[in-house]
């Protein structure tokens, strides 16, 4: 009898596991932000995009997900456990570069603004790093930052550094948000942000140090004062600006809707 029962628990145990690793079979249609009502989407912890889904006046009665890095997100949209992730437009079509199965739709759901995150009342930094800004839209920089990063790959025409100072420039921000911020081959961050602040520490004579984390605890480490400025493809937000100021803004975007295809053209 104790031998029926112990394979009978560890039946139902076996068929547990499997039911939760695999994703729903019911029907999802998604085509547009509409159809997010009622859905388990996925966004990453501390963005935009989780303010944005997480506001029942946005989005109603979604099981709201978040998670540290994009790239799991996109794992479980596969593996039918999200229904859609909201993020990013040029993160997003990195993500899914890879996944032929994985698509952005056309509409987005927000245009917003990047700016780089300073502390209360550094009003000095905030001039120092908006004329560093303007200067390299008006020489051409930052359109060779674009050409390397955004609208292209030739990296042959960027800038080579040389240390110009011995006293530290801290930025914080998290190197999982391709093309602005990510990891390279030796292990270093690179990215669109990072050549942008290479340009303001040079200006200021610092030598630029790199500070990874994760992105929802970016904020508290710029206002505990363990890095400088925040450069992480940061929106800027009323909520926080209740902590942090903000430069002038150095790039537009807008949080899009990654979804499977299947999803898109007819309902899975």
């Amino acid at each position: 009898m104790k031998r029926k029962i112990a394979l009978v628990l560890a039946a139902v145990l076996m068929l547990s596991v499997l039911a939760g690793c695999v994703g729903s079979e019911e029907t999802v249609f998604i085509s547009g932000a509409a159809d997010l009502e009622g859905k388990i989407i996925g966004v990453q912890q501390g963005t935009t995009g989780e303010s944005y889904v997480s506001d029942a006046e946005n989005v109603k009665d979604a099981e709201v997900k978040s998670y540290k890095t994009p790239a799991d997100a996109v794992l479980d949209l596969k593996n039918k456990r999200l229904d859609a992730i909201v993020i990013d437009e040029m993160p997003a079509k990195r993500l899914i570069e890879n996944y032929s199965d994985l698509m952005i739709l056309e509409t987005p759901l927000t245009e917003e603004e990047y700016a780089i995150a300073v502390r209360k009342g550094e009003t000095e930094l905030v001039d120092q790093i908006n004329a560093t800004l303007k200067r390299i839209q008006d020489d051409g920089t930052y359109d060779t930052f674009l050409e390397a990063y955004i609208t292209g790959t030739d990296t042959s025409k960027l800038p080579a550094y040389e240390p110009k100072g011995t006293e530290s420039f801290k930025v914080g921000t998290s190197p999982d948000f391709p093309p602005f911020e990510m990891m390279g081959e030796k292990d270093e961050i690179i990215g669109f942000d990072v050549e942008i602040c290479q340009e303001i520490a040079d200006d200021m004579g610092k030598e630029l140090e790199m500070v990874g984390s994760d992105f929802d605890s970016l904020i508290l480490a710029l206002t505990s004062g363990k890095v400088d400025i925040v450069m992480s493809g940061m929106s800027v937000t009323e909520e926080r600006l209740l902590s942090v100021d903000f430069t002038d803004p150095y790039y537009s975007a807008s949080q899009v809707i990654i979804v499977r295809k299947t999803s898109a053209e007819g309902g899975n």
